[in-house]
Parts: C-alpha cells; structure tokens; sequence
C-alpha cells in the first residue's frame, strides 16, 4: 500500500510540473486536431475570418471596406497570420496552441480548487468538450477563452489583496487580458463586467479608504476598456466611426433574429450539450456548500459560470459554438466533485472520448477527402476565370484567396447577402450591393446547394438571373464539418442587355 501511494504521489507530482501537463495536454490536442491540419475547407467562420486577413493585407480597411461585426482584435490576428500565404496551417496550429492554454489554465485553476488528478481530468473534459461542440478548428472563442481565463484566474488568486481594497499588476493585466478578449467578440462584455462587480464589491467592502478604492476599480475598469477604446478612437481618428458604431453595436440590433420556437429549439440543444458537465457542476456547487467550502473564490467560480450561460440564453440567437464560452468556468467548477467521487471522475473520463465520438469532428479519412475535393474545385475555378471576377454565394468563401479573385462587394461573407435574417444590418442596401456585384459581370459563379432559410428573394432572383445567362455548370461535392456540401460552378457567363438593364450597369 505504501508503495502504491509513492507510485501516485510521484506520478501526481509529475503531473503537477507545468512543463509535463503542458505537454499531456498538447498531445490530447493536437492529435485530435491532426486530421484537419491544412484542409481550408472544415468550417464556414474559420475561413472567412482568415479572407478578411487577406483583404485587410492588401491594404482594405476592416468595416469601411469589408462588413463584419466581429472585434477588431480578431481580424487584426487573422491579418498576421496571413502574412506566410494562402495556407491555413498558421491559424490552425495557433489555434490547436491557444486551446491548449486554455485547457492548461483550466488545469492549473482546478487544481488549486481539488488536487492534481482532479484538475488533469477538469482539464481533460474541457478538451473533448470544445473540440465536439464547434472548437474543432478555429472558431473565435478558441483564440479569446485563454484571455478570459487570465482575467478570471488574477481575480480569483487575488481574492485576499482585493478584500484589503488593493490591486497589483497581476490584476490589471488580467483585465487587459480580458478587455482583449472583448476586442475579439463583444458578448464576452459580460464577463468582464462580473469580473469588475465583482472585485469592486470585495474592495468597496474593505477597510482601504473609499478614495483608494474608487481608483482601484478606476484603474481596473481602464484597463478592461483599453483595448475596445483604442480601436475606438482609431476609426474617430481616420473619420470612420460611423462604420465602425454600425458594424460592431448597431448591427446586432438592426438584424433579424429566429423566432421564438426556432429559438427554444436551440436552447433546448444548447443545454443538452452542456448537460453532463453542468450536472457534474450543479453537483460540486451542492458538494460544497454542504461540506461548507462555499468561499469566495466558489463563489466566484459559480457567478462566472452562470454568467457565461445567462449571456448565451438571453442573446437573440444562439449557435452550436456560442457553448464555448461555458466550457472552461463549468470545467473548472466541477473539479472540487471530480476529487471527492471516484464515480464523477470516471463519468468525466469517460465523456471525452464519447463526445467527440458523438460530434463526428474526428474524421480523417473525410478530412482527406475534404483536401482533395476543395484542391479539384480550384483547380477547376482557376482555368474557368476569364476576367478574374469570382461570386462566392455561399459557401466556401475561401475559394477568392486560393484562386485569388478579391470579392466584388464590400458584403463579402455570403450570408449577409442571400440571408434574410440579415437583410439591412450592415447599413447598406444588400439587393443594390448585389447589383453592382453582378454589374462587373463576374465570370465565375458559386452556388451552394440548399442554403440557410429563410433566404433573401430578392437577391436570390437577381443572381438567378444572372445565372441564366451562364454557358457552362459544372458540380462538385465538398465536405465542411457538417458534411457533403453540394456546389455548382456556373462559368462562361456573359450577361444579356436586358441583365445588364436589369442589375443597373
């Protein structure tokens, strides 16, 4: 027996190194990620992140003359990582490396609040959770949870500085950290704001004097702010921050969102994903609280979780990825239960494999299939390029780095424009942005088969037309991360003068 409890302490003392789980962890993400390595074609976002990076190369401006609504952080990253060329390799790996720092923060978080194996295993089931549901490649929240987790975890290894009233620079640079965080994707304003409530509540309840604490929270708040702020007074600066207010704060309220049963759908989803972890963290919460751990810092962690899921649940809409965001504090919270139950340990253990499992995301055989199939559409698309005008309309919008046709309109990610859903939000008329796409008679169309409804008729009827004046289709299958996805390559396409008439050249 003593010789077994030498074994598992050498083995949990060899674990704690950083450099060890560091290490583990890396190898339990890489090699579920290996298979997609280098395939541009596995997710929609991902790829129209990485052509915005493009544009914003060559010298276009991010809102003014390209439309989005993500942060400015996240395409300033993509536009660097653009530099080496068209390969995706450089955002994939980052991103495998970013969602290994975060799982290894996870660890390092949960181990403070159970032990060694407790936190390997929280850290575990945050990998398979985020690989299965819409982490597989290079969704936002990949590159942004490790900078909330630097936020969270200066506040929650601070609690005891913050309950004297004070700060250090571990704090503020966890604010930064997550003020970044805001600057990729601005829903993570919410966590921020729990993180400021937070330590500003244990300050202002402090013995420090309410003038030093008053700059405390100041110096904080400033340091969250900073980042969204700087990118602010940019676009002031350059005289743009009318496009700037539209595509990042007035977008989200201009565009139409699902309806409440489509809605409840998702949400029903939604928490069937996060069902097994969230019980697990439900679990540790009452474990705690009878156990009387219930301190600050479970507190903490708890308000942190539940923040994360109320900002999914009250935002109109809501995506398999948007999970993401709850992964790492409900992987964190469970880890106090996974120490103190053999059972829930093996539960969590068991998951990872079974979700990914489940996702489908791990599929290599499709993933060369997927290389091969997207290689034959460029090569095909490349010789059917007469003028050099490609319309991508749908999807994969990637096709204009690997053939290198810019898009024609400043509505360059398809669903903006065929999507009806998203009629109006950009602040541009999309069925006019449509005609001056096809006024420059394009010679190259893309079409993809059975797109999302509810479409947009009056776009759709314009490329419609303008199809019809195409001499050669041609189809191909790819394979996206949803599955088979139907293309037809419209070619040769002249234009009549009654099309022309009609799309206002």
């Amino acid at each position: 027996m003593k010789g077994g409890n030498s074994v598992t302490d050498r083995l949990n003392s060899l674990v704690d190194r950083p450099d060890v789980l560091l290490a583990i962890l890396a190898a339990v993400t890489f090699s579920l990620r290996f298979p997609a390595l280098g395939d541009w074609n596995l997710e929609i976002d991902d790829q129209w992140y990485s052509l915005v990076g493009h544009r914003l190369l060559s010298g276009q401006l991010l809102y003014v003359d390209i439309f989005d609504r993500k942060g400015p952080a996240l395409y300033l990253l993509f536009t660097a990582l653009a530099i080496p060329g068209k390969s995706v390799l450089p955002y994939q790996i980052l991103a495998g490396a970013c969602a290994t720092w975060a799982s290894y923060l996870c660890a390092r978080i949960a181990m403070d609040r159970s032990n060694v194996l407790a936190g390997l295993a929280s850290a575990l089931l945050m990998t398979g959770l985020v690989f299965a549901h819409g982490g597989a490649n290079a969704q936002t929240p990949i590159f942004y949870n490790p900078l909330v987790l630097i936020g969270a975890s200066a506040v929650v290894s601070r609690i005891d500085l913050l309950s004297k009233g004070r700060i250090d620079r571990r704090l503020v640079l966890g604010f930064l950290a997550t003020g970044l965080a805001i600057a990729f994707k601005l829903s993570v304003v919410f966590e921020g704001i729990f993180f400021g409530l937070f330590a500003s509540f244990l300050m202002w309840k402090s013995s420090n004097s309410r003038a030093r604490v008053l700059r405390n929270v100041a110096t904080l708040a400033a340091a969250g702010a900073a980042p969204m702020l700087v990118a602010t007074l940019f676009y002031v600066a350059i005289g743009h921050f009318d496009e700037f207010w539209q595509a990042i704060v007035r977008s989200n309220f201009d565009r139409t969102y699902f309806t409440p049963a489509d809605r409840l759908k998702r949400v029903e989803i939604f928490v069937t994903m996060i069902g097994l972890p969230l019980a697990l963290f439900v679990g540790s919460v009452a474990l705690q609280v009878i156990n009387r751990e219930w301190d600050r810092e479970a507190r903490f962690l708890a308000g942190w979780a539940a923040v994360s899921i109320l900002a999914i649940l009250i935002f109109p809409a809501f995506y398999s990825h948007y999970a993401l965001t709850t992964i790492a504090p409900l992987c964190i919270g469970i880890a106090p239960i996974l120490k103190r139950s053999r059972a829930a340990l093996l539960v969590a253990l068991a998951f990872v494999p079974l979700a990914v499992a489940k996702s489908g995301e791990f599929a290599p055989s499709t993933r060369e299939r997927s290389r091969h199939a997207s290689a034959e559409l460029v090569k095909y698309v490349d010789t059917e390029l007469g003028n050099g005008k490609l319309v991508v309309w749908g999807s994969p919008s990637y096709l204009h780095v690997m053939v290198g046709s810019p898009p024609l309109s400043f509505l360059a990610f398809p669903p903006h424009l065929y999507h009806q859903l998203e009629a109006g939000a950009s602040g541009r008329d999309e069925v006019m942005e449509v005609r001056r796409m096809l006024a420059q008679r394009p010679d190259v169309v893309v079409v993809q088969e059975n797109l999302a409804k509810p479409q947009n008729r009056a776009t759709q009827a314009l490329v419609a037309e303008y199809l019809a004046t195409c001499r050669k289709a041609r189809k191909f299958v790819l394979f996206d991360h949803f599955g088979d996805q139907h293309q037809t390559v419209y070619s040769r396409c002249s234009g009549t003068v009654r099309q022309r008439r009609i799309i206002g050249s």
